[in-house]
């Protein structure tokens, strides 16, 4: 791991705010890769499926979120709002069906 370089951003608020959007657009790749490959695609030189390498990537950006959670940046009480206001749009505008809002 020596070999890798060392990070350049020296402020740990914008480093972790910036591993949070690098792991945000990994979730974007997993997910467009279920919908183009079956969520069932095994990756040939992987040994899980579209949905186990979905599944990691989502547990590294909680892990990122944590970490802001405990730098101060992430508000428990505005993440629970937006959890609460993205069931309600969820519940009138997807044919997401009502146990899985649950």
């Amino acid at each position: 791991m020596s070999d890798f370089p060392k990070p350049v951003i020296e402020d740990p608020k914008i480093e972790a705010l910036t591993i949070l959007a690098e792991e945000a657009a990994e979730i974007i790749q997993e997910v467009t890769k279920a919908l183009r490959f079956g969520i069932e695609h095994r990756h040939p030189a992987k040994d899980y499926d579209a949905m186990d390498g979905l599944s990691r990537e989502i547990g590294q950006f909680v892990a990122v979120l944590r970490v802001l959670r405990h730098a101060g940046l992430i508000r428990d009480e505005e993440r629970e709002a937006g959890i609460r206001e993205k069931i309600e749009k969820l519940r009138v505008f997807s044919n997401i069906p009502e146990d899985w809002l649950e």
